[in-house]
């Protein structure tokens, strides 16, 4: 059997060191379990990664909602008067409800075709529009506003009834507690 000989600089190291030392390591968060944080880290590297996406889908999507298309009209038939393309400015309120009907849409939009994509759109600008008249008449009927975002999620091919009411109820919950200090300014002044 050989015999190791300790140099004189290093300190004896008893099993009882090597545990504790191991168990400082483990403790401080500097060695994990191989195979279960390896999976571990893999999972949440893997969730970071849909949430991320997921995110930049739904930015996306806000921003292709937030755009405004110039509408033309029609030459007109008296002669020397020009057609006007008017664009529609958005108020804050108005873009706060479509990022609210946005929020979490936006891989369902990109997976869209171009032509249901521009239907789901002016469908859902033209529920924003619907909910932003109805809040600043301060006449707000949640089932109204409701079955109205019933009615935009169903333009979703395929959508899952379960979803489209749980979806429907979670923006119309958000959009009400936007009008809430709306309304609660407008009474004060």
């Amino acid at each position: 059997m050989p015999i190791i000989k300790q140099t004189q600089n290093a300190p004896e190291i008893t099993p009882q060191d090597a545990d504790w030392d191991r168990e400082n390591i483990v403790a401080s968060g500097a060695i994990r379990e191989a195979a279960s944080s390896q999976e571990e880290i893999i999972s949440q590297y893997i969730k970071q990664e849909a949430r991320e996406q997921a995110r930049q889908e739904t930015e996306n999507f806000q921003e292709e909602l937030h755009q405004t298309v110039a509408v033309t009209t029609p030459a007109s038939s008296t002669p020397g008067i020009a057609a006007i393309a008017p664009t529609a400015e958005k108020s804050e309120f108005l873009l706060e409800i479509e990022n609210i009907l946005a929020d979490g849409l936006g891989d369902i939009y990109d997976r869209l075709d171009p032509p249901d994509k521009i239907k789901f759109k002016n469908k859902g600008e033209e529920v924003a529009r619907r909910i932003e008249r109805v809040i600043a008449a301060g006449k707000i009927k949640i089932k109204q506003i409701l079955s109205w975002i019933k009615s935009w999620l169903k333009f979703i091919p395929g959508v899952n009834r379960f979803f489209l009411e749980q979806e429907a109820k979670i923006k119309t919950d958000r959009v009400l507690a936007l009008s809430q200090p709306k309304e609660l300014g407008l009474a004060k002044t």
